[in-house]
């Protein structure tokens, strides 16, 4: 949605995420295996963590950050949109001149 992609990461196997992709009906969401220290570098180690990364050309900053507590709520298509840089991108926001805007 958006031009905006939402994927999730962890350090389980992809044996692992197979099982519970299918146990929880979850076909379409790409999960990725961390094979270094991805997730310490950013923060986050046994527990888990929201990160928003935007790129811009080669270059990529992370956006927004919260673990442990806080990220209760996240679920909906809304929620990750309003955690990234550009929002959910629609025309009644008030984002800064440039950024894409699409009706709601």
């Amino acid at each position: 949605a958006r031009n905006t992609t939402l994927v999730f990461a962890s350090r389980a196997s992809q044996k692992d995420i197979k099982r519970l992709k299918t146990r929880m009906g979850w076909e379409f969401i790409p999960w990725y295996t961390i094979p270094d220290s991805f997730d310490k570098d950013f923060g986050v180690d046994e527990w888990h963590g929201t990160n928003a990364f935007i790129h811009d050309g080669d270059r990529v900053f992370r956006t927004y950050f919260i673990n442990d507590r806080g990220d209760e709520q996240m679920g909906s298509t809304w929620n990750y949109l309003d955690i990234t840089a550009l929002v959910r991108q629609e025309e009644w926001e008030d984002s800064p001149e440039g950024y894409p805007k699409t009706p709601p």
